[in-house]
């Protein structure tokens, strides 16, 4: 099915012949494949797993039928089926790629018009798409449950905001398209803050790696057994949130208060004791506001006053020290 997204306003633009400032818009539009598994039409209360595959550079283009040369959509095409919807968005350009933004404005409105279940969203693509998805993944990793890059690569540097996600990486091992360092670097990359990462290698195989993962069984088993992050609350020991109390001095120089009511930790902005935010435990040293946010707070472990925590938000990850 060839379906569309506008992610623009078009509003009417009057004309005149005087100098004038009027309202105008722009209109994105996106084609996309989309695969709806046996039995969506007739169970009208479930709500369905969904895969977003990214293509390949040649893929590109406005045919969107060129989408289904590789990949998930090769083997719908071919016959096979599978128990969760696709949606295969076609890039313009390899210049242009796949924008972050562009996928997540898609993804929102076929959660939107479609049942998803918005806990079991898988992201996958190859090469030109296998840098896509890791990328996307970066930026918007709320989104996924799990992430499938195939001969791609990335910035390494932003990896430990997938500390959290299952992610399962293919390359062949004589790619001389996209050199398998590129997969090796985010692998070792991302195994410093989420060790569970998979990483597959076909020695033997060049670029066109995604034959054999696509055509892994396994693969969709793993895939479908993961759900969407998120937090879930612990009791803290009540001496050790003894060890977080104090001020703390973050790179703005704004000074943090934290202290503990003996059930749970507290913080406020020095200055502020009105806007107190109490903080949840997902684990000894670990706290988060909300379970399906990202953002958390980190002490170090010991037995003694923590010298300092580390901020993760969404974009940033600071440290921000004890003050004396």
């Amino acid at each position: 099915m060839l379906s569309r997204i506008f992610t623009g306003l078009l509003l009417f633009v009057s004309i005149n012949t005087t100098a004038q400032q009027v309202h105008a818009g722009f209109t994105q539009v996106t084609n996309y494949l989309i695969y709806y598994p046996d039995g969506y039409n007739t169970d009208t209360t479930r709500r369905w797993p969904l895969m977003v595959f990214l293509h390949g550079s040649g893929e590109s283009g406005s045919d969107v039928d060129k989408v289904k040369v590789n990949g998930p959509p090769k083997l719908v095409a071919d016959g096979k089926k599978f128990p969760f919807i696709i949606i295969s968005p076609q890039a313009s350009s390899p210049q242009v790629g796949f924008p972050p933004l562009q996928v997540h404005a898609l993804l929102a409105d076929v959660k939107e018009h479609n049942r998803v279940d918005p806990d079991r969203v898988y992201l996958t693509g190859l090469s030109m798409g296998g840098y896509g998805a890791w990328k996307i993944a970066q930026e918007y990793p709320e989104d996924f449950a799990a992430v499938i890059p195939v001969c791609g690569g990335g910035d390494t540097s932003l990896n430990w905001k997938l500390r959290y996600m299952p992610v399962w990486n293919f390359h062949g091992g004589k790619d001389m398209n996209v050199p398998i360092s590129q997969s090796d670097d985010m692998v070792s990359s991302l195994r410093k803050y989420n060790p569970t990462i998979r990483y597959t290698i076909y020695p033997e195989v060049g670029h066109n790696s995604w034959e054999k993962a696509y055509d892994t069984d396994s693969l969709y088993t793993w895939m479908l057994s993961q759900t969407r992050f998120r937090f879930h609350e612990t009791n803290p020991d009540p001496a050790s949130l003894k060890l977080y109390e104090g001020k703390f001095l973050d790179q703005r120089n704004d000074t943090l208060v934290f202290q503990s009511d003996g059930k749970q930790l507290i913080v406020w902005p020095a200055g502020a004791p009105d806007d107190k935010l109490p903080l949840k435990s997902s684990g000894p040293g670990r706290f988060y506001i909300n379970d399906r946010m990202l953002t958390e707070i980190v002490f170090p472990s010991g037995k003694s006053k923590a010298p300092y925590f580390t901020l993760y938000d969404r974009n940033d990850r600071k440290v921000c020290r004890r003050v004396k």
